[in-house]
């Protein structure tokens, strides 16, 4: 079995590994978690907002002459407008967020 060795031929210091502070980084982590954990939650928040009854009697029933029934509807069965306005209201959701 044939073995090889790497040898630098550039001693340059570049390549010397530094070290930094423990606590920033784990600083850093911790608000980068953070900010996922509550990305996560409010996504949860909101997509359960869209389905509430009382949000749908605001927004959707009469609107366009909708009934509840077609504001609770299977998703294939939606009516356009409606499927058009959660779409537009999920994105500027995540474009706030941004």
């Amino acid at each position: 079995m044939a073995a090889g060795v790497v040898v630098n031929a550039h001693n340059n210091d570049d390549d010397v590994p530094t070290e930094g502070s423990r606590t920033y980084a784990i600083i850093v982590c911790v608000f980068a978690a953070l900010g996922g954990l509550f990305f996560g939650y409010d996504q949860g928040v909101t997509s359960g907002v869209l389905i509430m009854d009382s949000f749908l009697y605001d927004y959707c029933v009469g609107w366009h002459n909708f009934t509840y029934e077609q504001c609770i509807a299977s998703t294939s069965e939606l009516p356009s407008e409606w499927t058009t306005f959660t779409v537009w209201y999920n994105m500027a959701y995540n474009l706030g967020c941004l």
